[in-house]
């Protein structure tokens, strides 16, 4: 982990206990001995299918991610695929706007002596598709459930709009860097003389350099994936299924909590769209947005027991999550085992 991870995780950290801090202490209806006696009364089944979701999260990316990497010419084994998805998942939790997980990813990748044209690609398709994912479930739930989407307030139904708006433009933008990257190559460059003419930016050569270093990536991915449209597809439906899982979740703890499915309908949309919403925010593992959204998008869905659902939702999905990916990143990192072809 270098420096800037350090700091990260500082911040990180510091905003974990702030959002706490606030909900603990913001609600009147919370106390530990109620939510100890919330989590006492749960059932114990969809509890344990609550904990197998978060597994799930982490097996499937790690699928995904050996999926493509089998694809593109370099086997590996489920148990690295899942090394690889826990360090994207820890180092995107505790980074802004997720920057930190395809970097660690790499890493590890290249050290097992995966080919870094390969690393790259598969990382790169990866990445693409899991945005595409969160696009396409948050926009169904909105669509199926326009109700719950309303029941937000206006901030955070801008929050979720925006979401919806910036990852949009991260899918076109990698579409068209892989399909018509002469284009963007231009744009991306005439932007750099004008930066350098206003003196916004330095070393301007050496991010030319990182620039075609780039397009040729690009390039590398665009003949990788041309006419195999199937395994994009397939790839895209383990993204799909990887964010269910996750949202399942909040559902399982749901009908753990209230032994009821009637509003299930209701829970999952509300978790896409605030998922949608706190996605594209640069705030590392979206701490503090999402739990605000949470907040909003629940708030008439339970009741008495809101903080409660989302301490312990939350805490499944996201805290216990990354507190098991750092264990299994700083396993494999300490022995430093190389991937068996």
């Amino acid at each position: 982990m270098n420096k800037n991870k350090i700091i990260w995780f500082i911040v990180f950290l510091g905003l974990v206990a702030l959002t706490m801090y606030t909900i603990i202490n913001g609600s009147s209806n919370f106390s530990f001995e109620g939510f100890v006696r919330y989590l006492s009364v749960a059932n114990p089944y969809w509890m344990a299918a609550a904990v197998g979701c978060m597994l799930l999260f982490i097996l499937i990316e790690g699928f995904s991610i050996k999926y493509l990497t089998d694809f593109l010419g370099s086997r590996i084994n489920v148990r690295r695929g899942c090394l690889y998805s826990s360090a994207d998942i820890f180092f995107s939790a505790i980074t802004p706007s997720a920057t930190g997980g395809q970097p660690a990813s790499a890493f590890f990748m290249m050290r097992d002596s995966i080919p870094a044209s390969v690393t790259a690609m598969s990382l790169l398709i990866n990445i693409a598709l899991y945005t595409v994912s969160i696009i396409f479930i948050g926009a169904l739930c909105i669509i199926f459930s326009p109700s719950t989407f309303l029941r937000f307030g206006n901030f955070s139904r801008f929050l979720i709009i925006c979401g919806f708006i910036i990852q949009t433009a991260c899918v076109v933008t990698f579409a068209l860097l892989v399909y018509r990257d002469k284009i963007m190559y231009k744009i991306a460059d005439k932007i750099l003389v004008i930066a350098k003419k206003l003196h916004l930016a330095k070393h301007v050569e050496k991010k030319r350099k990182k620039l075609e270093k780039s397009a040729l990536e690009y390039k590398e991915c665009s003949k990788a994936i041309k006419n195999h449209f199937g395994v994009i597809v397939r790839a895209f439906l383990l993204n799909v299924l990887q964010r269910i899982v996750q949202m399942g979740v909040t559902v399982c703890v749901y009908i753990a909590s209230c032994n009821s499915v009637d509003k299930v309908g209701e829970v999952f949309a509300a978790q896409g769209c605030v998922i949608l919403g706190s996605n594209a925010v640069p705030v590392p593992g979206a701490v503090g947005v999402a739990d605000y959204l949470f907040f909003e998008g629940f708030d008439d869905i339970v009741n008495d027991n809101l903080v409660n659902l989302e301490l312990l939702s939350r805490g499944i999905s996201f805290y216990v999550c990354i507190i098991l990916c750092i264990a299994v990143v700083a396993v494999c990192y300490i022995t430093g085992r190389k991937t068996k072809k």
